[in-house]
């Protein structure tokens, strides 16, 4: 859907999400 028409922000969305996850998995192994 945002690709065809936002890539900028779509390829932002995707880099903010993989480090929230990143930051989860880090809470879950650290926990």
């Amino acid at each position: 859907m945002w690709h065809k028409t936002m890539p900028k922000t779509d390829v932002r969305s995707i880099l903010a999400l993989s480090v929230i996850r990143l930051r989860l998995d880090f809470m879950v192994w650290y926990e």
